[in-house]
């Protein structure tokens, strides 16, 4: 009897071995199939900001989701919050709607929010979904490649800059870790009031200069078209 309870002990170790083989197959095999994605950490004890308020921002020229290039200059002139976000994190598809709902809320005041997505090609369908499903209205930019990514340094989602109207960093008090930082990192609703008041105060510290730049431009595109219509006369 005692040989029989031994013999059987074996089997059902060897059962439980197999059955732990055969399981961590179908994990590997169901993990090939995931969406594809990267993990991007914030935390990195050895990291080093490259950017200080009033350093201007790295220009650049992305797709948007339609395969239109654009260049970041376009925006020149209006405070921008320039984000990084992907399908993948569940904290950035948490906070675009929060996002869009401040668009709607300063549109009137020169503010264009700019979302640079991190997704690999392979998820481009995602990102068009995501966009249309929650009616995004301001531009969503295309670094499948990551080189904007690498080019701001930026080591979480979601990461957030603010732009002056002169395309230059301004640092601000996160409302939420009540940190000065050219960088926001803090998941808080960007449609509360902490924020709310955040954006409020800087588009006052703005206007001015938001103003006389809507000036210098009406007067550049009302000269150059008094000169585009001498010349056609003059033909």
């Amino acid at each position: 009897m005692t040989y029989l309870t031994k013999g059987w002990s074996k089997i059902v170790s060897l059962l439980l071995v197999l059955a732990l083989v055969v399981a961590s197959g179908i994990l590997i095999s169901c993990k090939k199939k995931e969406k594809p994605h990267r993990v991007i950490p914030r935390e990195d004890n050895t990291f080093v900001e490259r950017f200080k308020e009033g350093d201007l921002v790295p220009n650049f020229s992305l797709p948007n989701i339609n395969g239109v290039e654009v260049n970041f200059e376009r925006y020149r002139g209006k405070f921008i919050i320039l984000t990084f976000w992907a399908t993948f994190s569940p904290t950035c598809l948490a906070e675009l709607p929060g996002m869009e709902q401040v668009v709607k809320q300063f549109r009137s005041r020169s503010i264009e929010i700019v979302a640079i997505n991190l997704d690999p090609k392979e998820n481009r369908a995602d990102v068009i979904d995501f966009v249309k499903n929650n009616r995004l209205s301001f531009p969503v930019l295309m670094d499948s490649g990551l080189k904007v990514k690498e080019l701001f340094g930026v080591r979480g989602l979601p990461e957030t800059f603010f732009v002056d109207p002169d395309g230059k960093f301004v640092t601000v008090v996160d409302p939420v870790w009540a940190n000065d930082s050219i960088r926001l990192t803090s998941d808080f609703p960007w449609n509360s009031k902490l924020y709310s008041d955040l954006i409020d105060g800087q588009l006052k510290k703005y206007e001015e200069r938001i103003k006389e730049l809507a000036a210098i431009r009406k007067k550049h595109f009302a000269s150059a078209a008094s000169s585009s219509s001498g010349n056609q006369e003059n033909k």
